[in-house]
Formats: structure tokens, sequence, C-alpha cells
């Protein structure tokens, strides 16, 4: 199984992911823990760039898109094909949201792309933690802002737009409410995912 936590900086997705992981882990089933951008050797130099130089959206597309090709090939793949549960902080949408409703990118042309790195992986659930972007911001204010972080706040209402209407699209993804308590939000995603877990034993 693979499952994605995706949303606006702040939004508490790195936490959830965090939580989830530890709760499959406790019960005993085989789970990995990742994120993008970085996760990779290659991604670490990546990130470093991505997140500190200026840069063209269409550089910075394909940057993103480089990390995600490493982070399929060498993590999320051999993973998945040894029948372990991985979890990643940011993946596909991120890219949408950021590159395609932030940027301005056509989407046509992200998804054209897609197809050809990521070798058919996609997840089975997709968590996205809505947050307003003002609300997002507070909760970070003691935190160093990088280079994307530091966009304008009509930039970042873009990409929550973007979050929200690609998950509305897909049945595979869950719209959650991240100004709930952490601990009723990872009960809610705990109980979805034990679900899915059910059902794929039966079968």
């Amino acid at each position: 199984m693979f499952i994605t936590f995706e949303g606006i900086e702040g939004c508490g997705k790195s936490t959830q992911a965090r939580l989830l992981f530890e709760r499959i882990q406790k019960e005993g089933f085989p789970v990995l823990l990742t994120y993008e951008p970085g996760d990779t050797q290659v991604g670490k130099k990546l990130r470093e760039i991505l997140l500190s130089e200026k840069m063209d959206s269409l550089t910075e597309l394909l940057l993103f898109l480089a990390d995600r090709r490493e982070h399929v090939i060498s993590l999320i793949k051999p993973a998945l094909l040894n029948q372990t549960i991985v979890i990643s902080d940011r993946y596909i949408y991120s890219t949408l949201a950021y590159q395609v409703y932030g940027r301005g990118l056509k989407k046509h042309f992200v998804d054209t792309l897609h197809r050809e790195i990521l070798d058919n992986t996609f997840p089975d659930r997709i968590y996205v933690l809505d947050l307003e972007v003002e609300k997002a911001f507070e909760r970070k204010k003691s935190h160093t802002f990088d280079r994307i972080e530091q966009e304008s706040i009509s930039f970042h209402q873009r990409v929550r737009k973007g979050f929200l209407e690609l998950a509305q699209e897909n049945p595979n993804a869950r719209i959650l409410d991240a100004t709930l308590p952490v601990t009723h939000l990872h009960d809610i995603i705990w109980k979805d995912i034990h679900t899915l877990l059910t059902a794929r034993r039966k079968n």
C-alpha cells in the first residue's frame, strides 16, 4: 500500500505521516516513511538547490521531477515490491498544486512528464490536510522560511485551491480538516487505513 500526505506549508501533514508510520509499525506491518524533496542521495542535493536558489519556473519543475524519479526508483518502488507499506510526505499533488496552480505551468505538460517518470507508481490513498493560508503561516511564524514559503499569500492561496480541486477529482483522496486536534485527526486517518488493510487481508 502506498499512502501520501499533501497540503500547504504548516498544515501538519508531516506530523500525521509520522504518527501513521508509528501506528502501522506498532501493528506489526513493514512500513517505510519517506518524504519529498530530498530523501535520496541525489535528492538531498536537489532539495538544497530547490529551497534556496532563485530559478525559472520550468527549471524548478524539472528539478522537482528529477527528485521524484530518484525517489520512485530508489525507495518507493523497491519497498512496494517488497510488500512494505510506504508513506510519503508529499508526492504528485504537491507538484501539481505548486507548479501548475501556483506557478501557472500547463497541467497537461506536467501529467505527460509524470507518465514517463513514475513507473506506474500511484498512491492508494492520498490525504490532503486543508488549512487556511493565514492560519498555516501563523503556525509557522517562528520558523525560518525557505524560498517557496516566502512566496506571496495569493500564491499559497492558489496552491491550496489546487490541492482541494485535485482531491475532489480523485476517489482515492480524502480532504481532512487540519484544524482538528492532532490526535483526533490521527484517529480518523488510522480508522480509514485500518479499513483498507482489513479489506486487503480478506482478498
